[in-house]
């Protein structure tokens, strides 16, 4: 497969000429959070406080009508990744890419909440054990503040590793929804079976871009995300391309390389 600072440099050359209006489709993704998120939440807040509810309570309505404003507009995010997968491939040829092609994603609504939904759920599934032994720990230890602080750190850090695993193992699904006919759960299970042996390759693709991330949010306030999300999505739509096409050619063994006439066959490992 291909280093990821060729990815990364496949990427750039994808978005020339549509960087700009990526940004602008993820700005714009950004302030619909905002205005369908903030001003609902502000009203269950005051809600809350006027009906003399307990603040868990309110907390609680909100985190569930953001969750549902996440789910609204997974679509728009799906489509922008698809945008990102297309411009790798060049299908755009000369032709710029529009805002509005983000609306398109919600013919494709059912299969995308779907294989989110559960992939929500399997990253659940999988830190339940942890975060169990977790509250267990916690209360046989509570007495003993530094086993307990150090205890809790070890099994935080254990949750972390094992959601990210799983996540980097179900990071495909965007992708294989637009080129499969695929449900939901099938989607997750060829994933999951593409990035057996990749997920620390794609773990240091994402890591690469750190540096940036620190410069974009101190630097510029956060405005230079708007330019390294498009930057990150079509390093992973060539990842994925890439992925695909190791897939396509598998190495073939020494014995049936066939050398040019008058050469020999390296079969040195």
């Amino acid at each position: 497969m291909k280093h990821n600072s060729e990815l990364r440099r496949e990427a750039r050359f994808a978005l020339e000429g549509n960087w700009t209006t990526l940004a602008m489709c993820y700005l714009l993704l950004f302030l619909a959070t905002i205005l369908f998120t903030l001003p609902v939440s502000s009203v269950l807040n005051v809600q809350t406080i006027v009906n003399g509810s307990s603040a868990s309570e309110g907390a609680l309505w909100s985190n569930l009508w953001q969750l549902l404003v996440t789910f609204a507009l997974l679509p728009v995010q799906w489509r922008l990744a698809v945008m990102a997968l297309r411009l790798v491939r060049g299908e755009y040829g000369r032709e710029a890419v529009s805002v509005g092609e983000t609306i398109e994603g919600y013919r494709f609504t059912n299969r995308v909440v779907g294989a989110y939904l559960l992939q929500t759920l399997v990253v659940l599934a999988a830190i339940a054990i942890p975060l169990a032994a977790a509250a267990f720990i916690s209360l046989l230890d509570s007495r003993d503040g530094s086993t307990f602080f150090w205890t809790v750190m070890a099994l935080m850090l254990i949750i972390i590793a094992i959601a990210s695993f799983v996540s980097l193992r179900l990071s495909m699904i965007f992708y294989l929804i637009w080129d499969t006919q695929l449900g939901p759960w099938q989607v997750l299970k060829e994933s999951n079976r593409m990035m057996k042996g990749h997920c620390w390759k794609l773990f240091l693709l994402y890591l690469s871009f750190i540096g940036w991330a620190v410069l974009a949010v101190f630097l510029t306030l956060g405005i230079g995300m708007l330019w390294l999300i498009p930057y990150i999505s079509a390093s992973t739509a060539a990842f994925y391309e890439d992925l695909r096409a190791a897939e396509a050619q598998p190495d073939v063994p020494a014995e049936e390389v066939v050398a040019p006439l008058g050469e020999e066959v390296d079969t040195t490992v």
